[in-house]
């Protein structure tokens, strides 16, 4: 598991089966705003793209750390491995 007490601005989060959940219940205990952003987690976009997509900083960090806290997020598993715009680098 990784820290949750700050984040910095590349850091990326994917959405766990209990985070799919709570964004597709009816009953779940999200706010408006804590489901827009659970909507928007992907696991490609990183934080500071989705802080300027919904224009609140503070709310972000702080609904980032406590969803991770909930595991309704996770740092994603591909997140270690390097990406060539999906293609192999060259080899010499």
């Amino acid at each position: 598991m990784y820290p949750t007490t700050s984040y910095v601005q590349d850091s990326v989060f994917e959405r766990t089966a209990a985070g799919q959940s709570a964004l597709l219940s009816n009953h779940s205990s999200l706010n408006a705003s804590e489901r827009r952003l659970l909507a928007v987690v992907n696991g490609f976009t990183p934080l500071a793209a989705l802080r300027a997509l919904l224009h609140d900083d503070e709310f972000c960090g702080s609904a980032i750390k406590a969803m991770a806290a909930r595991g309704l997020i996770r740092t994603p598993e591909h997140h270690v491995q390097h990406f060539f715009f999906g293609w192999p680098c060259a080899r010499p």
